[in-house]
């Protein structure tokens, strides 16, 4: 995570004890997507990422993540319109959650897992993997160094960077 106001990592924006003034307000080239959004289950979700160059069709690994999120309405199946509220990103923008469904997610081996519970944000920039679903689910990750691994039971689902 990286501060929006500092650029300093270890840090949220409104945890900056920094007295430089905020220049990255608005910008596309914040190094880090935050938002936040109320939903019917009650609660506020939190999610960052600390980089600036993913590609668009990867999935994040977010800890911060409630749920799990995707702008790309065409990879969601059994989708239904969800009037989920609204997810209020980290330059303050508002993204309408409109739908939800599940997502096919082609793993080692050819394997193919729907991954349940993917809520569709047309407007977000990144797809992102709650951590906390998955661990609710019996799924397991483990982070070392540059690395991360899903495992479920003795089962490895997906391994990556």
């Amino acid at each position: 995570m990286v501060c929006w106001k500092c650029a300093k990592e270890g840090h949220f924006k409104r945890n900056c004890k920094s007295k430089v003034p905020d220049k990255r307000k608005g910008s596309d080239e914040a190094p880090s997507a935050e938002a936040k959004t109320t939903s019917d289950e009650g609660g506020d979700v939190y999610f960052a990422s600390s980089s600036t160059h993913v590609d668009p069709e990867a999935w994040l690994i977010d800890s911060g993540a409630s749920f799990h999120f995707t702008p790309h309405r065409e990879w969601l199946c059994e989708y239904e319109k969800y009037d989920g509220g609204d997810a209020f990103l980290g330059d303050d923008r508002k993204a309408r959650i409109i739908g939800r469904g599940k997502v096919k997610l082609k793993l080692q081996g050819g394997r193919v897992r729907k991954l349940p519970g993917v809520l569709h944000i047309p407007t977000l920039a990144r797809n992102l993997i709650s951590v906390s679903k998955l661990d609710d689910a019996g799924v397991k990750i483990m982070f070392k160094k540059d690395t991360y691994m899903m495992v479920w039971g003795t089962l490895v689902l997906m391994q990556g960077v």
